[in-house]
C-alpha cells in the first residue's frame, strides 16, 4: 500500500508532512509514503534527506505573482494532472494528502476524478487559496489551528493540531528562574534581515542587563559575520549560527523566543511550551503568519508586534519586561502547552486509514468521475 503526500515549497507545508509520513511508517511499517512537489521547492532537498521518495512536477505559483506567472501556472496545470493520474494509477496509491502550496492542486484533483480517498492539511489560522479551492473535492479537511474552521465545509473539517516532531513535546517544562535568561532569535530557515537588524539595535538599550542575557540567535548565512560583530562590539554572551540544527536542543534553553509566525514555527512553540515573542512576516501570503501570530495571542500563549511598530527600543522595553515578570512568562508558556496537540499526525493517519476503509466497503469504483 502506497500514500500519496502533496505539497510543498516552503518549510510550512513541507516539514508537517514529513512529520505525517513518519507517523504512517510508525503505525503502518508496510505503507509506503511518496512525496510530489517541485524541483524548485524546499522539499527537492528536505525530502531525500529524510529518506522518503520524491516525485517532481511542474507547478507554478499564483498569490502575489505577475499576470505571465499565473498563465504559466495555468498552462502547467494539465500537464501535471495527467502526470499524477498515471502515478496514482502505477503506483496503487490508497490515499491522497495534500499539505499545502500549488503542487499539491493536481494530486487532489486527480484523486478525487479516480475516487482516492483524500484529505488536506491547513496549519496556518487563515486558509490559503489552493487550499480554499480543493476543500470541495476532498473528504476531509485537517486543521492546524481553530482559527481555519470556518472558511470549510463543518461536515469535513477534523481538528487535528500541527503536526510536529515527538522531540519537541518531549521538551521539558519551561523554567522562567534559571539563569542566564536565555532568548532564541530566529526568522526561520534563512533568517531574516529585518529581524536580525531590530535584535541587535536593542542591545544599546539593554545594556544594563548584560550580565544577566544570553542570546541564541539564528541569522541565517548571509547576515552571520556581522551579528556575530554586534554581539561581540555590545559585550553580549551569545551563541549566533547561520543554522541551528537541531534546533529542538536550542528551545529546551530557551527562556522566550524571538520569532516569525510561521505554522511550523508556531506547531515547535506550542509543542516545546515556550513564550514568545512574534513579529509576523508582512509580506507572507494572505497576511497569513498576522493571523497565526494573532491565534496564539488571543489564548495568551504569545505577544505580537507588528513590524511597522518594531523598533529596537520597543524590543528592549519588551525583554526587560518579561524578565522582570517571571509569573508572566510562566503563564504563556503552560497556554502554549495547552494549545499543543501530540498526536496531530497520528490523527491524520487514523482518519486516512478510516476513509480507505469506507471506500472499499461501499466498493471500488468503475469509472472515473465525470
Amino acid at each position: 500500500m502506497r500514500w500519496m503526500i502533496a505539497g510543498g515549497g516552503t518549510g510550512g507545508h513541507v516539514y508537517p508532512g514529513i512529520v505525517v509520513a513518519q507517523a504512517l511508517k510508525k503505525l503502518a511499517p508496510e505503507v509506503e509514503p511518496i512525496f510530489v512537489g517541485t524541483a524548485q521547492g524546499l522539499e527537492s532537498r528536505i525530502i531525500p534527506e529524510q529518506g522518503f521518495r520524491l516525485l517532481t512536477l511542474e507547478a507554478g505559483k499564483w498569490v502575489g505573482r505577475r499576470w505571465s506567472d499565473r498563465v504559466k501556472t495555468l498552462v502547467q496545470l494539465p500537464k501535471a494532472y495527467q502526470q499524477v493520474k498515471k502515478w496514482i494509477r502505477e503506483l496503487d496509491i490508497q490515499f491522497v494528502l495534500g499539505v499545502g502550496g500549488y503542487a499539491s492542486v493536481s494530486p487532489l484533483l486527480a484523486a478525487y476524478r479516480l475516487r482516492i480517498p483524500s484529505g488536506l492539511l491547513e496549519v496556518n489560522s487563515r486558509p490559503g487559496a489552493a487550499n480554499k479551492f480543493l476543500a470541495r473535492f476532498v473528504d476531509r479537511v485537517f486543521l492546524g489551528l481553530e482559527g481555519g474552521r470556518p472558511y470549510f465545509p463543518d461536515a469535513k473539517v477534523r481538528m487535528s493540531g500541527i503536526p510536529v516532531r515527538q522531540e519537541f513535546f518531549q521538551i521539558p517544562s519551561c523554567t522562567t528562574d534559571s539563569k542566564p535568561f536565555s532568548i532564541l532569535v530566529f526568522g526561520g530557515s534563512q533568517g531574516a534581515r529585518a529581524l536580525n537588524r531590530v535584535v541587535i539595535d536593542s542591545l544599546s538599550e539593554l545594556k544594563d542587563l548584560k550580565e544577566d542575557l544570553f542570546w541564541i540567535h539564528q541569522t541565517g548565512l548571509r547576515d552571520l559575520h556581522w551579528v556575530q560583530e554586534a554581539y561581540a562590539r555590545h559585550g553580549f554572551q551569545s551563541e549566533v549560527a547561520a543554522f541551528f540544527d537541531p534546533i529542538v536542543k536550542y528551545y529546551e534553553r530557551a527562556h522566550l523566543v524571538i520569532s516569525r509566525s510561521g505554522a511550523s514555527t508556531l506547531g515547535e512553540l506550542l509543542a516545546s511550551g515556550r513564550p514568545s515573542l512574534l513579529i509576523p512576516y508582512p509580506h507572507s501570503a494572505g497576511g497569513h503568519q498576522r493571523f497565526n501570530a494573532l491565534a496564539l495571542q488571543r489564548y495568551g500563549a504569545s505577544e505580537v508586534i507588528s513590524s511597522d511598530q518594531l523598533t529596537g527600543r520597543l524590543l528592549a522595553h519588551k525583554i526587560s519586561r518579561y524578565f522582570q515578570s517571571r509569573s508572566k512568562l510562566q503563564y504563556m508558556a503552560a497556554q502554549a502547552r495547552e494549545l499543543a496537540r501530540p498526536q496531530a499526525a497520528e490523527r491524520i493517519v487514523e482518519e486516512g486509514f478510516k476513509l480507505i476503509a469506507e471506500r472499499k466497503r461501499k466498493g471500488a469504483p468503475k469509472k472515473e468521475v465525470a
